[in-house]
């Protein structure tokens, strides 16, 4: 007995680990797009609920089948067509025969559907409640073991300095009652902010909180306490993760699921109210508010009573150890109501989006020429109109949207299942310079939805049966100036893909990425500003090898450039070896990393995933010399218990220092130790 509980454990995990290795490719795509680490909890919640609360897939709805975000809308189409043709699906191992399905398909979808032909329809009795509930309980706690320089020294005015502890904590409950009632608390801190003392009097730095009720009569979805907002195609509200541009090209439609439960430690980028979505077959309407504090960049202060009179941008870091961070807590209050109404037919849904909101104090960007057109004052609405229509092999899809400035963004595209072999999409996109959407989050080379035109087009083919080929070219203009960039300017975005999958056993494929744009530069004296030409090339090869039920091994090789007309060419070198070992006979798995780095400075750095602990994600940049070494031990002694423990380690070769201001360390390494413990009740 013994031994089963801990197998079935194993394998649960196992699956969600494979589930977050399939999508590696896109989080490291991501990733490599900004500077900073993207906070991409949402994509790692989504998978994991997936894993852990599979799809039925023979009584799917469309929307259902739509959180498998990888599968194009022809692959959902076609699995609804086999299903009345030929009756419920009995295996995973049926998936291949579905048009547009490969077998490697087929092991990407195992971890996330289940084959039970009908589905557990109960009344609400405190009875059923108890039966059904499950629990889920949750703690987290990292740190660095070198000692930062902000652990370590105070200025005068004691800025340098972090106020709390070098241990960052995270704690999670959740439950869910079949997928009727989910409810969930999270609170969490930072390494260096106060616990149970000083800014932190309560304890944790974040807390939130969320109950979700689900298919209640007429009423799909609803939300009490912390949420995100999705519709449309993100013009105007997109409140969580967008793909853009990855290799999964057909990704680049957005579906909108209306409202999901907010699970994340990120501590800006959410809703905190109350959220309702109506099922009036064929319409949905869906309306919600929300009001809680944003952290800000404070640029004025009443000259009498000190209030803060001006802020210049809103803070997402979520970090509160320092004086300065400390000083843009909680600076202002937001205000967001918004509703949306949605026309759902088998081939039509098109909707209209109204969202309103207002800060307590006004947002002034500066006066920099590039932030001009930058959303100012108070309050500011967007409108929009979406639509995403199929006819046959055909999908066209859009959005149109305006802002209280009267400036206009437009998206439109088009996909097309030419047949099981060929795919393609098309999409275009305009966004004027005064277009503001605070919380929208569409398709485009900036952050910002303004200041933008440019074409997509993506291709997915299969000429053989184990071969798979992609890629997209991005052409884009930015018809005023940017932040890095001080003048009209355009770029171009490339990449290339070939998967080759001769079995589940071995996954391998190469890819290559072109990025051209604009940007400035300075001379050696750093008083010239002039706009030099930049060009960005990736090579990447990547092998993933399963020799045995217990052993799985990986490897990478990465080579990037990055040339300048003016200061000529930096190169950078990836190479990186991991080894899963499981035992077969012990509740044990062993997680280990070996990589090398080289590169001649930050712009030609290199992005690697790692496996991590569960419900995180990390994706560390490399630059410089050095290695990357980790090892992690998930240990599972029976189905209601696992605990993770990691250990990373980052050496370099030419260096003394580690890491800037107060996160500096005296030193060529640095190192980080996490443990986690996850109780699971049933």
């Amino acid at each position: 007995m013994f031994m089963l509980c801990f197998q079935q454990s194993l394998k649960a995990q196992d699956s969600i680990e494979n589930a977050m290795m399939s999508m590696q490719e896109i989080m490291t795509e991501i990733a490599s797009r900004s500077d900073d680490q993207m906070n991409m909890d949402e994509l790692t919640e989504n998978l994991i609920n997936l894993v852990q609360n599979p799809i039925q897939i023979n009584s799917a709805t469309n929307d259902e089948l739509g959180k498998l975000f990888w599968l194009s809308e022809f692959q959902i189409q076609n699995i609804r067509k086999y299903i009345v043709s030929n009756g419920t699906l009995a295996s995973i191992y049926e998936i291949p025969y579905i048009e547009g399905f490969s077998e490697t398909d087929a092991k990407m979808l195992s971890p996330f559907v289940m084959f039970e032909i009908t589905r557990k329809e109960y009344p609400l009795t405190p009875e059923k409640v108890l039966h059904n509930s499950r629990h889920r309980l949750l703690f987290r706690s990292q740190r660095v073991i070198e000692k930062q320089k902000g652990f370590k020294v105070e200025n005068q005015d004691g800025s340098g300095c972090f106020k709390g502890g070098p241990f960052g904590t995270y704690f999670r409950y959740s439950l869910r009652i079949d997928n009727k009632i989910l409810a969930g608390i999270t609170a969490g801190n930072d390494a260096g902010e106060e616990f149970f003392t000083g800014s932190n009097k309560n304890g944790f730095d974040f807390y939130s909180f969320y109950l979700q009720v689900n298919k209640l009569k007429f009423i799909k979805t609803l939300l009490i306490g912390d949420y995100r907002a999705y519709f449309g195609q993100g013009l105007s509200v997109w409140s969580g993760f967008n793909f853009g541009k990855s290799p999964i090209v057909m990704s680049s439609m957005q579906r909108n699921p209306g409202f999901s439960r907010y699970q994340s430690s990120d501590e800006n980028i959410f809703f905190r109210g109350s959220a309702l979505t109506f099922d009036l077959k064929p319409f949905e309407v869906s309306c919600w508010v929300s009001r809680h504090r944003l952290d800000a960049n404070i640029s004025g202060r009443d000259t009498l009573t000190n209030d803060i009179s001006e802020v210049s941008s809103l803070q997402t870091s979520g970090l509160h150890s320092t004086l300065s961070e400390l000083a843009d807590e909680d600076a202002i209050n937001s205000t967001v109501a918004g509703s949306n109404i949605t026309l759902v037919k088998p081939n039509l849904r098109t909707g209209i989006t109204a969202v309103y909101y207002t800060y307590s104090e006004p947002l002034e960007p500066g006066n920099k020429p590039y932030s001009y057109y930058f959303f100012s004052g108070n309050s500011n609405f967007n409108v929009s109109c979406d639509f995403r229509y199929r006819a046959g092999n055909l999908i066209l899809f859009g959005e149109e949207a305006t802002s209280k400035s009267h400036g206009i963004a437009l998206l439109n595209g088009i996909q097309s299942y030419v047949n099981s072999r060929l795919s393609f999409t098309i999409l275009s996109r305009y966004y004027q310079r005064n277009y503001s959407a605070m919380y929208g989050n569409a398709f485009g080379e900036n952050a910002r939805n303004n200041n933008e035109t440019g074409v997509f087009a993506g291709l997915e083919c299969k000429p053989f049966k184990y071969i798979t080929l992609s890629g997209y070219m991005d052409v884009f203009k930015f018809p005023w100036l940017t932040y890095s960039v001080d003048m009209p300017s355009s770029g171009r975005d490339f990449l290339a893909q070939i998967n080759l999958d001769p079995n589940t056993r071995l996954q391998t494929y190469l890819q290559y990425r072109c990025k051209s744009k604009e940007d400035n530069f300075s001379d050696e004296n750093g008083d010239k500003n002039i706009i030099a030409s930049i060009k960005q090339e990736r090579i990447r090869y990547n092998l993933s090898y399963t020799a045995s039920d217990n052993i799985t091994v990986r490897s990478r090789l990465e080579r990037s450039f990055y040339k300048n007309e003016y200061s000529g060419t930096r190169k950078g070198f990836y190479l990186g070896q991991d080894v899963e070992f499981s035992m077969a006979k012990l509740p044990f798995r062993l997680y280990l990393r070996y990589a090398l780095f080289d590169t001649d400075d930050y712009n030609s750095r290199v992005y690697a995933y790692e496996n991590d602990l569960l419900y995180t994600f990390s994706i560390p940049s490399f630059y410089d010399k050095g290695s990357r070494e980790y090892v992690m031990i998930r240990y599972s002694p029976s189905s209601h218990i696992d605990v993770w423990l990691k250990y990373a380690i980052t050496q370099y070769t030419n260096r003394e220092t580690v890491g800037t201001g107060p996160y500096e360390i005296d030193g060529n390494r640095k190192s980080e130790i996490k443990l986690q413990v996850l109780l699971k009740l049933y």
